[in-house]
């Protein structure tokens, strides 16, 4: 859905203009859903931009009414809201790149005591196997 605003009007109290709700989704063919009337205080000074911003800020809210009142029955629609991250994905990437960094040395770790194990064991076995057979040798 996309709204669109067309010429907005003064008055002596009043910016006031029409407001457009199309299909927004046929590149090439323009389909119209409603069109609505809508009206802003007149404020000296604001610009022109503002008030478009505020008149279509108050058709959406009509919209919305609209969409409480038949789709949800007159109760509470719920609010947008948004999240904000707050730190950059580059923190992300380093504290990941540590816990990695941190695994690998506990499997570095692990592996040089396996191997330290494996070398022990080794070396058991050849001096229970080698070294009695190295005795019994005559020359």
């Amino acid at each position: 859905m996309k709204l669109s605003i067309g010429d907005i009007k003064f008055s002596e109290s009043y910016a006031s203009t029409t407001v457009e709700v199309g299909s927004g989704t046929y590149p090439y063919l323009h389909l119209s859903i409603c069109t609505m009337d809508v009206s802003v205080p007149l404020v000296e000074g604001k610009a022109l931009e503002q008030y478009k911003e505020e008149l279509l800020a108050k058709a959406r809210e009509r919209i919305a009414s609209m969409y409480k009142e038949i789709v949800c029955g007159g109760s509470q629609v719920l609010k947008p809201f948004k999240i904000e991250i707050t730190s950059s994905p580059r923190d992300k990437l380093e504290e990941r790149v540590a816990n990695l960094e941190l695994q690998l040395a506990e499997v570095k770790e692990s592996t040089s005591c396996h191997m330290q194990l494996m070398q022990n064991n080794i070396q058991e076995i050849k001096s229970r196997t080698i070294q009695p057979h190295l005795s019994n040798r005559s020359c």
